[in-house]
């Protein structure tokens, strides 16, 4: 589900972003004052947006000791609202669930970017699209498009035999 890429196709929705803000701005104290800030508004496939800008200047890298046997670049970085391509490159490991070893230390970052920018819809106040960057640059970019806010799905859609699946 996810060769060669940075999230699984399960975390590249709203709920997976709002968590990992939730988290990145909720361990420092008056976080979005500090590191929040508006950058004005835009308009994206016809929608009114604002750009609001996350920033963590003091983005960097500590040692982590694994304490599990059974951990994972994926379950470290999951526990720690980390991204977890970051864990896997920064310590040059070959798979995001290859068992680590219990002692093992590894270079993991402080939070989950050093710098994102957020465009967020105004009538929604959804976003539409995010960039995430690291030390080094561009590490992930996701748009939204096409967004239909509570819409109603069908009971059909749920049977096997549903045909715009193509199953």
């Amino acid at each position: 589900m996810r060769k060669d890429q940075h999230q699984t196709l399960g975390r590249l929705g709203f709920a997976y972003t709002a968590s990992i803000l939730f988290h990145s701005l909720g361990q420092f104290p008056d976080a979005y004052h500090k590191y929040v800030t508006y950058r004005g508004d835009t308009t994206v496939n016809g929608y009114s947006c604002y750009n609001v800008e996350i920033e963590f200047p003091d983005f960097h890298y500590y040692s982590y000791m694994v304490m599990d046997d059974h951990e994972t670049a994926a379950s470290i970085a999951s526990k720690l609202y980390l991204c977890d391509y970051l864990v896997l490159s920064a310590n040059h490991l070959s798979s995001y669930e290859d068992e680590l070893k219990k002692g093992q230390i590894l270079s993991i970052p402080n939070g989950y970017a050093k710098y994102t920018l957020i465009t967020i819809r105004k009538d929604v106040h959804l976003p539409v699209h995010i960039k995430v960057y690291d030390d080094k640059g561009l590490l992930e970019e996701y748009g939204f498009s096409d967004l239909q806010v509570n819409s109603t799905i069908q009971d059909t859609e749920f049977t096997e035999n549903y045909a715009d699946y193509h199953f």
